[in-house]
């Protein structure tokens, strides 16, 4: 089952989010295709929310270094503009048996600038 990571209010006003990312204290091993964390990010409700990456980033072929920033991939060109209030939503699924985050700490960290247009 998939944990939900809900991102405070994201701007008193329009903005676009630049990136995502993720800092953990436990560096992941061994990841494949079928043994990876996947991460997902959403504005709103997650069952249906807007998509905000291109794509799922997952660790098969790239794994978590700790205490280092972790990009969550490209942000998607259309979905990229937040409004007033807008809460993000970070979900992080396991899939089959990669290494454990259980007791990890993740911080996750949105760059978004002052949407001028």
């Amino acid at each position: 089952m998939p944990t939900d990571e809900i991102l405070r209010p994201t701007t008193p006003y329009k903005a676009i989010l630049e990136s995502v990312s993720v800092v953990s204290d436990t560096t992941t091993t061994s990841s494949s295709g079928s043994n990876n964390w996947q991460f997902d990010v959403f504005k709103g409700n997650p069952s249906s929310a807007v998509a905000l990456l291109a794509s799922a980033k997952t660790t098969n072929g790239s794994e978590i270094t700790s205490y280092t920033s972790y990009d969550l991939g490209a942000v998607h060109t259309t979905n990229k503009y937040l409004s007033l209030g807008d809460v993000l939503v970070v979900r992080v699924t396991k899939n089959g048996t990669p290494t454990s985050l259980g007791s990890a700490n993740l911080t996750f960290y949105a760059s978004i600038k002052k949407d001028l247009g």
